[in-house]
């Protein structure tokens, strides 16, 4: 049995999550491990008493505040930490114990700490960055760094395993705090094998898609002018058709990439959609040719995060126009038509060759059954709990 505990207070499995990147790990994660075998109990912080209204704010909620308000939101945090804490142990207390927990990592939350049975089970720890230094640094939402950080380095040292999302975390955790290597095991994000079912249309217009946080480290501001300015003319057809848009999410850089697409007339071209119910999102991805995925590091010393999005993409079969990552790498091993820029001249070189992002439904339908094979959710979950039970042979 595992028990996966969900510290972070905004993430919810609701259909209208303003967090729809973890919600979609968490349930591809779970429903995997539930396929495999393994009874998966999930422990939300939203869903303790008193913590629900926290997953109703999105990101663009903190944007702009107060070093007042910040220290405020530190101390509530705090506060949350030894709450949600509370009710780990009571709800642990009448459970039997599990073979496994696995703790989701969040800022100023270490469940596991507070759970019954820590001693008695395997301590899994999955971490998806430093997030009090990213809280901190790239969010700007909180002042207590040396407290957060703190909590995270007791967290990660107290793990029996570390899940990694790529081998440059590994090094950054190492680094961080301190954390044996061979304690760590690198495990990327995986693709549902439904995406398969779902089937591709012909939009009239090639579309270019991002679906996500629409936040300053995506770089949709610098990538969606490059792609209008290149592609946006009139009279100017990428397989026969005229380029379209779609954004496809919210984030604090929302307003702001609204505001240079209204300055430049492009609203002709880009489509704002806003926050929509996953089915939504998928559907919309069915009729897109091309999915961005900008991300560049932020306030680590490189890229270390696995973007969920570009294995989606890889799944619905599109070309993929994203920064250079582990992911990259892997999904064009397996098949994945990928390209790959690292500043705005490459950026502008592959848009100048746009036949490039044209495929024919043959090779795209290979292309998806390939990396779902070669990264479906099952595998992930299969690895990471052998290993696990390995740690304490």
């Amino acid at each position: 049995m595992i028990d996966y505990l969900v510290g972070g207070v905004r993430i919810s499995l609701d259909a209208s999550s303003h967090t729809p990147g973890p919600r979609t790990h968490i349930t591809k994660f779970v429903d995997a491990a539930r396929t495999c075998g393994h009874q998966t109990d999930v422990h939300l912080a939203s869903d303790m008493p008193l913590m629900g209204r926290f997953a109703r704010v999105s990101d663009a909620g903190y944007k702009d505040l107060g070093t007042s308000r910040i220290l405020a939101v530190d101390l509530l945090r705090v506060a949350i930490m030894v709450w949600c804490g509370f009710w780990v142990a009571v709800r642990s207390f009448r459970r039997p114990a599990p073979e496994i927990i696995y703790e989701r990592s969040a800022v100023f939350q270490s469940l596991t700490s507070f759970h019954r049975y820590k001693k008695r089970a395997i301590r899994v720890v999955e971490a998806n960055g430093i997030f009090s230094r990213e809280t901190a640094r790239d969010r700007n939402i909180s002042r207590a760094v040396w407290l957060s950080a703190l909590v995270e380095r007791h967290v990660l040292r107290r793990a029996d395993l570390v899940v990694v999302v790529s081998d440059a975390l590994a090094r950054e955790i190492e680094h961080f705090a301190g954390v044996d290597r061979t304690r760590m095991l690198v495990v990327p994000n995986g693709i549902d094998p439904a995406l398969l079912e779902v089937e591709r249309t012909k939009s009239d217009k090639f579309t270019f898609g991002f679906v996500g946080a629409v936040v300053e480290w995506q770089d949709l501001g610098s990538i969606i002018p490059a792609v209008c300015r290149r592609l946006g003319e009139p009279g100017v057809l990428v397989d026969g058709r005229a380029v379209a848009i779609d954004i496809v999410g919210d984030g604090s850089a929302l307003d702001g990439l609204r505001d240079v697409v209204t300055r430049h007339s492009w609203g002709r071209y880009v489509t704002f959609h806003g926050q929509v119910p996953s089915e939504r999102a998928r559907s919309l991805m069915s009729t897109w040719d091309v999915g961005i995925a900008g991300h560049r590091a932020t306030s680590s010393m490189s890229m270390y995060h696995s973007p969920l999005k570009s294995y989606e993409y890889a799944g619905m079969g599109l070309d993929i126009l994203c920064t250079p990552s582990e992911d990259a790498r892997r999904l064009a091993e397996s098949g994945a038509a990928v390209h790959v820029f690292d500043s705005l001249d490459q950026l502008d070189t592959i848009l100048s060759q746009p036949d490039l992002l044209v495929r024919d439904s043959r090779a795209v339908e290979k292309a998806r059954r390939s990396v779902i094979d070669d990264h479906s959710w099952d595998s992930r979950v299969q690895e990471i709990v052998e290993t696990a039970r390995g740690v304490r042979v």
